[in-house]
């Protein structure tokens, strides 16, 4: 509904030379999914953003044994 709605209000006769008035731009229809479905993005949203979280956790502890570990075979080989 958008796309054919902007194509009904452009002016100007080339491509790259066409025009939208604010006016019309302002009145042009944005759909929106009904709100059981929008409460469904943002429960999903934040899942992804807890998994982002324990994600983040677990690369940290990863680094930390990686450099406990660097640390022990170097102690190990030089001494």
């Amino acid at each position: 509904a958008t796309a054919e709605y902007l194509e009904s209000v452009k002016s100007g006769m080339a491509e790259s030379q066409v025009n939208i008035s604010q006016d019309k731009l302002k009145m042009a229809p944005i759909p929106i999914c009904p709100r059981p479905e929008q409460f469904r993005i943002i429960n999903k949203i934040n899942e992804l953003f807890a998994l982002c979280d324990q994600l983040k956790e677990k690369i940290a502890v990863a680094q930390n044994l990686q450099k406990d570990l660097a640390g022990a075979l170097a102690d190990n080989v030089l001494g």
